[in-house]
């Protein structure tokens, strides 16, 4: 890597590496001002399938490019390849320099709050990668950085890819990836929430993956994630939390969160329950009003009580005639919709339609016809359907490809990242964010959910209660139950022999008389051994394995502690186990903005100012080569598969179809005749 690239950036180190690319700290001076950015380096001469790493890096500066100016994306700078005087080609992509989460938390204090912060901000970005169809793939702590103005931001585009990519290439780190990346299924967007998940887990848990207990486990590790096994409990971390995690990091799909909003959103109320701030939306209404249980079942029954009153007061005030007059066109008006609707009506599985409302039963069909909803379906023909290919604007269909090649002039002079504008030899963009909101309450008064609340406390009446089947007694519930299948019987040898084959054996040796061996009464010698040997029965005894011996069963007593219940007198609500009555009323919210920024209207606004590079440059889509910008990429055309009149697509053939209603059957009328 040369020390010194173009537009003056100067290589100060390196700061990381992937499979086949270096990234650098860059620096130059403008005026004075000292500026950084990272630069991502390839060399092409060190990679084996050359074609393939130029198309993803120009896939990569593309993405980039489309993400330009979102505050939670590492913003792309410049890129362009040379040629060495060796004739070896390398590739530079200029980005903002950021420093990555992972070096970021050694070096500060990893706090709940922060995880928490920086899973709100990657949702975001996931947000924006959402509304062009890009999916990352390749989610970890290496490629999520902490900016110099303070959010979090996802970087590192080089795996993703655009939903719906044919691509059978594996993308993603095995630590992280979600399972069907795993598999080899398609990735879609809960692939990156899995991911994202995984790396809050990891921070959130001394900075170990699940069922990683040394770096030599990392393998069985990724097998028992992999086996669908749910994720370790981490000691200490709040339950609401805890399930975020489960639910992000789901095996099943489905069980997921769909979309980043709706993560990003289950992230905020858990940062607000645990740091108390909440960023409060410019224009709020109602609908997003965070109501407490107990305060939307008295809106419930208000909202009730006041439409009885209502309607009774309605009816008592109208007249005879328009009532009858009233009831007729209703009567109408419903005829008219059954009969037009009829044909409309969808039944829950189990059901079929019988006039104008559903009832349990099902259709069938003749020999050679498949059910179809309430109609009977035979295939009588099928033919290849015709597919259509289509391109993206700017591209023209080549063959089985979308292709684009074009060359021109590059532009030379000052230029500006995507997103900002040119003001001189300044770029300047816009930015604005939410105030910190600063809520207070009266003395004597406590924030909560962004209400100052008095409350007047009691001591709730205390009952304990027992599972059925246990007994009550000083708070403990006690079980017992008669079980002789706990009951055992035990062989003992009384005077000291063992026991051998259910016999009791006592060996000793012989006394000897004038040359003969002699045994006592009782024992008999044997010549195999020269020993004296005696053989007697054992005794019995019955123990229990579990409980204690009465009679011929064993007595098993279980004991637990009993369930406390609590009540509160009338006008009084329960928190924990004490009763509170709430006062409520506004806090007084004040705005503050960060330094830099200007209040206006509840909104934190700034215009960041940098200076211009000066050079050779491209518009967007464009890279520069040279003094030449070049345009030259291939991809997959959009399929649409058509068939011709009075044929049917089936999966993506055309089929010609024989109908005929099927046969309805109504279970009341099959129990009826039975």
């Amino acid at each position: 890597m040369k020390k010194n690239l173009l537009n003056n950036w100067e290589v100060v180190e390196k700061l990381g590496e992937g499979s086949y690319a270096e990234v650098y700290k860059a620096y130059k001076k403008i005026d004075g001002i000292p500026l950084y950015c990272a630069v991502k380096h390839i060399s092409l001469s060190k990679v084996k399938d050359t074609a393939t790493v130029i198309e993803n890096l120009k896939k990569e500066a593309t993405i980039m490019q489309k993400l330009n100016g979102n505050k939670h994306i590492i913003n792309y700078l410049n890129s362009y390849k040379e040629t060495t005087d060796k004739g070896e080609v390398d590739c530079y992509i200029y980005m903002e320099l950021a420093e990555d989460v992972e070096k970021y938390f050694a070096r500060v204090k990893n706090s709940v709050p922060e995880v928490l912060q920086m899973g709100i901000d990657i949702c975001q970005a996931l947000e924006a990668c959402q509304d062009l169809k890009i999916i990352h793939r390749d989610i970890k702590p290496s490629n999520i950085f902490r900016g110099e103005d303070g959010n979090f931001k996802l970087g590192d585009f080089g795996a993703a890819t655009f939903l719906g990519s044919k691509s059978q290439n594996f993308n993603g780190t095995y630590n992280y990836i979600a399972p069907e990346i795993y598999q080899k299924e398609q990735p879609d967007f809960t692939s990156d929430l899995y991911s994202l998940g995984l790396v809050m887990y990891k921070l959130l848990n001394h900075n170990k993956l699940p069922f990683v207990e040394n770096s030599s486990n990392e393998t069985e590790a990724i097998k028992k994630r992999m086996s669908g096994k749910a994720l370790p409990k981490i000691n200490g971390l709040s339950p609401e939390i805890m399930n975020i995690l489960n639910k992000v990091c789901a095996f099943d799909k489905a069980s997921r969160y769909e979309t980043p909003t709706e993560l990003g959103q289950a992230l905020k109320k858990a940062h607000f329950n645990i740091t108390g701030i909440r960023k409060i939306p410019r224009e709020s209404s109602n609908l997003e009003k965070t109501v407490s249980i107990q305060e939307m079942k008295k809106l419930e029954e208000k909202e009730k009580k006041s439409f009885k009153q209502k309607f009774k007061k309605d009816i008592r005030h109208k007249k005879q005639l328009r009532i009858v007059l009233l009831i007729i066109i209703v009567l109408i008006i419903i005829l008219l919709l059954t009969r037009c609707s009829l044909d409309n009506i969808s039944c829950e599985e189990g059901y079929i339609r019988r006039f104008n409302q559903c009832v349990k039963g099902y259709y069938t069909c003749e020999e050679g016809y498949t059910l179809n909803g309430d109609e009977c379906e035979k295939i009588t023909e099928t033919i290849d359907a015709t597919p259509k290919l289509t391109c993206e604007e700017g591209y023209r269909l080549d063959g089985q490809l979308c292709v684009i090649n074009e060359t021109k002039d590059a532009e030379n002079g000052y230029y500006c990242a995507t997103g900002y504008t040119l003001n001189g030899t300044e770029c300047q963009r816009p930015d604005a964010k939410a105030p910190v909101i600063n809520a207070s309450c009266p003395s004597g008064y406590t924030l909560y959910e962004e209400k100052c609340i008095s409350l007047d406390y009691q001591t709730a009446t205390t009952s304990y209660s027992c599972p059925s089947g246990y007994t009550l007694s000083n708070g403990i519930c006690t079980h017992t139950e008669n079980n002789s299948s706990y009951l055992k019987t035990r062989s003992t040898c009384p005077e000291g022999g063992s026991l051998e084959n259910n016999q009791c054996h006592i060996k000793t040796n012989p006394t000897s008389y004038w040359g003969y061996s002699r045994c006592e009464n009782g024992y008999q010698y044997s010549y195999s051994d020269r020993m004296c040997h005696r053989y007697y029965s054992p005794s019995t005894t019955r123990y229990c394995e579990r409980g204690v011996l009465n009679g011929s069963t064993c007595v098993v007593t279980t004991t637990t502690i009993a369930t406390i219940n609590y009540e509160c007198p009338s006008g009084y609500d329960l928190y924990g186990n004490q009763c509170a009555k709430t006062l409520a009323q506004a806090p007084n919210i004040t705005y503050t903005c960060d330094t830099g920024y200007t209040l206006n209207d509840n909104v934190c606004s700034r215009v960041i100012s940098v200076p211009a590079e000066y050079g050779y440059h491209c518009e967007l889509g464009y890279s520069l080569s040279g003094t030449k910008c070049v345009i030259n990429n291939r991809v997959e055309p959009t399929v649409e598969y058509q068939c011709i009149n009075g044929y049917t697509l089936r999966d993506n053939k055309c089929v010609r179809l024989e109908v005929e209603d099927a046969t309805p059957h109504y279970e009341d009328e099959e129990t009826d005749s039975n």
